[in-house]
């Protein structure tokens, strides 16, 4: 795991260089056991997500470390409450009602939520997150709620074999975020374009993405 996390940081250095920009790793660890998570956080891993309210609040509480914690996985609005206490930033935005909702329970936690919007660029059907024509919508929603900062945007890529093959969306979604970015709304601040897995993150690293969510090629069965 130590050389993994090595290499990958290694690589992320040298997208930083081209790019000029810090690239976030998130190390997702969604089927990792809280000793894999602590190995990793011991490796050099400051950031994690989890894409399930439930193992979220097994793990979490009884990290010995404090990374920053991303939810990344749809979020059931009668979660939010429970998850709050504990999440640094909501990656997974994902529909207006869920906006309120993440406001409302942020305003009874005393506390302003960073999100992402989540974006469904690919328009598939069995994916969450705004189509590119709602976007408007929700960012005007967003300068009504005073306790949400948007800090930029996610997407999931549909899964080839062959990252090539949906590069087009990454650079959709990157003109799609830089068009937003240049926009002025009340409680944005336009800085994170979260897009690329394990599988496909060197193409998106190549289209803007300035953070990177990896769970097999850090985690792999052998260390959990």
């Amino acid at each position: 795991m130590k050389e993994r996390i090595r290499q990958l940081k290694e690589e992320i250095r040298s997208y930083e260089e081209k790019s000029g920009q810090p690239i976030h790793l998130i190390g997702v660890t969604k089927y990792s056991t809280i000793a894999a998570m602590e190995k990793s956080l011991e490796e050099g891993i400051e950031e994690i997500g989890e894409s399930r309210a439930q193992d979220l609040l097994e793990k979490i509480p009884h990290l010995t470390h404090e990374p920053k914690v991303h939810f990344i996985g749809h979020l059931q609005r009668n979660k939010v409450r429970q998850i709050l206490p504990y999440v640094d930033l909501i990656q997974s935005a994902d529909s207006l009602r869920l906006l309120r909702e993440i406001n409302r329970q942020a305003e009874n936690f005393d506390k302003i939520q960073d999100i992402l919007l989540q974006v469904n660029i690919a328009r598939e059907e069995q994916k969450y997150g705004f189509l590119e024509e709602e976007l408007e919508e929700a960012f005007e929603l967003v300068e009504q709620l005073d306790h949400i900062q948007v800090k930029g945007m996610m997407m999931m890529a549909p899964f080839v074999e062959d990252p090539e093959e949906v590069r087009h969306f990454f650079k959709e979604m990157a003109l799609l975020f830089d068009l937003y970015r240049k926009k002025h709304y009340n409680n944005v601040d336009m800085t994170i374009l979260s897009m690329g897995m394990s599988s496909d993150y060197r193409v998106a690293l190549e289209e803007g993405s300035t953070m990177i969510r990896i769970g097999s090629a850090i985690y792999k069965e052998e260390e959990q």
